[in-house]
């Protein structure tokens, strides 16, 4: 038997490591792919839910951080879980900490919004 083809019950007795195989198929079954392809499978992965809930967000801003900061402050991006709110200065970062509990339970209340797990000031 190949090594590559190896078990650990046979690594163990031939008393080398036995390091179990991750890989995955391709899916394109070892022909070669386009670059216009491979662009468009790239593209299709950066292309996340994240773009239309950040859409959501800045749609509803106004019911997530109340009127009166709602043009103190922006939704700018949603990237792993963490919602990046730009503010116009310290003054509003500070106020913002402070209600951040708040923000995050109406931000929970929309559509897709439980996916946001922090806010980050900038």
């Amino acid at each position: 038997m190949p090594l590559h083809n190896d078990s650990s019950l046979l690594s163990g007795f031939r008393g080398m490591g036995y390091n179990p195989s991750f890989a995955r198929n391709r899916g394109t079954k070892g022909s070669a792919l386009s670059l216009q392809s491979l662009t468009d499978i790239f593209l299709e992965k950066l292309k996340s839910k994240s773009d239309d809930l950040i859409v959501v967000v800045q749609r509803h801003w106004g019911a997530v951080v109340g009127e009166r900061f709602a043009g103190k402050c922006a939704a700018m991006n949603v990237r792993l879980g963490v919602l990046y709110v730009s503010t116009c200065n310290m003054a509003i970062k500070q106020e913002l900490l402070f209600m951040q509990h708040t923000m995050l339970a109406e931000l929970h209340k929309l559509d897709g919004g439980n996916k946001i797990t922090k806010i980050r000031f900038l």
